[in-house]
């Protein structure tokens, strides 16, 4: 009866992980080091060990619960959106294991790849959000986006939708802290844009993009429609959903530093030609007005109030 390791021995890890997407990766030879792929990292925190007694062992130190560290089945559950059972079945077959079943995992490798199950809003309530009040946003928006609060987590529930608008992952966004994390079973929100379902469905000739899902809010508290790419780091699903909008205009709203300014000429480049696209860094509006203390949206919002925060997108695309 084949073993996990015996099979996790056979496999190419390195050869098989250059096919993703990593963000600041740093290869060695037994070793690569990168962002998460599954949360908004903007410093290398994850790692995967390539080689030796470990091969195939990970962990990113951002992370929370599955997400947090594992052998590499869970690895390439997570990476592949399969359930571990499906992972084992597949890397299985790479490696030409005909046998029946695995006893760590105990499925049969004949059977189909299993999908992991889908997330629901059942138990989430939409309702009030004390937090979000302090950070400028309007009670419609938190209604319309389904934003709820976490009483036991202490913490600000984020649901994404795809474009259909079924459910792909919750964040949970701390109150006390900058910290956050995801529900087991989602998949990873670096695949999808915030709020995209919306833009789809309703078909918004102009369409505002931010960073942030809190600066999304910010925009939509002015008036205007607006999806996230949920941080500065672009994957190409999301370019691939922003492409697809209905709009025929973009305005992108960059957080005012080096990454907000990669993240906007990113998207310039590759939406130029499927869309109308217009910058506005709401930080270099401000420092013009003499104000030198806002970095993104919702330190616009804060700072000058939903009336201003309306007359300058109203400006940017006029």
């Amino acid at each position: 009866m084949t073993t996990v390791k015996q099979i996790i021995d056979k496999l190419d890890i390195a050869e098989m992980l250059e096919d993703f997407d990593w963000r600041r990766p740093r290869w060695s030879e037994d070793k690569l080091i990168a962002c998460s792929p599954f949360r908004d990292d903007h410093s290398p925190s994850f790692f995967v060990t390539l080689t030796g007694e470990y091969k195939g062992a990970w962990a990113d130190s951002g992370a929370t619960g599955d997400y947090a560290k594992g052998g590499f089945i869970r690895l390439w559950a997570h990476l592949n959106d399969i359930s571990e059972d499906g992972a084992l079945q597949e890397l299985a077959a790479l490696v030409g294991d005909n046998g029946d079943s695995l006893p760590t995992l105990d499925i049969k490798l004949s059977l189909p790849v299993e999908r992991k199950p889908r997330l629901t809003m059942d138990g989430i309530t939409t309702g009030h959000v004390r937090y979000l009040d302090g950070r400028g946003i309007a009670p419609q928006v938190v209604r319309a986006l389904h934003l709820s609060y976490d009483n036991m987590r202490q913490a600000v529930v984020i649901p994404w939708f795809d474009v259909q608008g079924r459910v792909v992952a919750l964040k949970y966004r701390s109150t006390r802290s900058k910290q956050f994390w995801y529900a087991k079973n989602g998949h990873p929100p670096k695949d999808y844009v915030y709020a995209a379902d919306r833009a789809y469905k309703r078909r918004f000739p102009v369409v505002y993009v931010t960073e942030a899902e809190i600066d999304a809010m910010s925009v939509m508290t002015a008036g205007f429609p607006c999806v996230s790419t949920g941080g500065a780091a672009l994957t190409m699903a999301q370019i691939d959903v922003i492409k697809g909008l209905p709009a025929h205009t973009l305005v992108l709203l960059p957080d005012d530093d080096e990454k907000g300014r990669e993240w906007a000429l990113k998207l310039e480049a590759v939406v130029t030609g499927y869309k109308r696209v217009v910058t506005v860094v709401c930080g270099a509006q401000a420092a013009e007005a003499g104000v030198d203390d806002i970095k993104d949206v919702n330190d616009y919002l804060l700072k000058f109030g939903k009336s201003e925060l309306n007359k300058l997108i109203s400006i940017a695309n006029s």
